[in-house]
């Protein structure tokens, strides 16, 4: 479906602006209903829903609002994001350094969920890269992507390679395959979309980097995430990390909850 169909498409009622996303959450009930500010419909009416872009002019309104749809966040977390005026600042000044590439995070919004993480240095990570993938791929055969990693509470590194039909899925692969032992719910992950484009920089040095995009799928839940680089496969990489980083931390909330 065309994301700018009328009513129905994913961006029709997307909110950028710091005015409109204020406004917004303030006609809001509690719940998240209630009649919205700048949108002549209810966007639930024709299963649709309401979100707020990530950018340099959202400003604060936009991460307040964001916490409420971020699914790693703790209560406290959200507390901090909404009140911490120098957090706020030190995260929108990260958006701002991105944007100005012509990248824009709010592609992936898992990736931004993870930046105001790190901001916050609360961000166990669940896995360390130790080496950038080694990559074989011979003309008419599978690619081969090697990976090292080292996971959290381990003390030997993991060495796997991983074969797929292109370099992409052969480093989606490996990293599964570094995972599945210390965090098995990796194994359900999967690819659903994978998008390129070429980014329009400020300057000439950053004339010929890309941006990469990537849907996941674990059979439960959808997130999308997000990297830029003038390497393309350094982008896909480091979508790749976020991605499954995401999913383990959004399966470690989802058990704070059930206990």
């Amino acid at each position: 479906m065309d994301p700018r169909q009328a009513f129905v498409g994913k961006r029709v009622a997307r909110h950028k602006g710091g005015m409109h996303i204020s406004a917004v959450g303030r006609t809001q009930n509690e719940d998240g209903n209630g009649k919205n500010a700048y949108e002549f419909f209810d966007p639930s009416r024709y299963g649709n829903e309401g979100a707020f872009v990530a950018s340099k002019q959202g400003g604060a309104a936009f991460i307040a609002q964001f916490t409420g749809e971020a699914r790693l966040l703790r209560r406290d977390q959200r507390d901090r994001l909404r009140s911490e005026k120098p957090l706020q600042g030190k995260i929108m000044e990260k958006i701002k350094a991105i944007e100005s590439l012509g990248f824009s995070i709010a592609r992936g919004p898992a990736s931004l969920e993870l930046l105001m993480l790190k901001s916050m240095e609360d961000a166990p990570r669940p896995f360390t890269v130790i080496e950038r993938p080694k990559i074989y791929d011979a003309v008419g055969a599978d690619a081969d992507a090697t990976v090292k990693i080292l996971s959290r509470g381990d003390e030997v590194v993991s060495h796997t390679v991983g074969a797929g039909k292109g370099t992409v899925n052969a480093m989606f692969l490996a990293l599964i395959k570094g995972l599945q032992g210390k965090f098995p719910d990796v194994r359900n992950v999967s690819v659903v979309d994978f998008d390129v484009e070429k980014l329009q920089g400020s300057d000439q040095s950053s004339a010929s980097a890309v941006q990469v995009a990537i849907q996941f799928f674990d059979g439960d839940e959808q997130w999308a995430t997000t990297s830029a680089s003038e390497d393309m496969l350094e982008a896909s990489w480091n979508a790749i990390v976020d991605g499954l980083e995401w999913k383990i931390l959004r399966m470690e909330a989802k058990r704070r909850v059930e206990i």
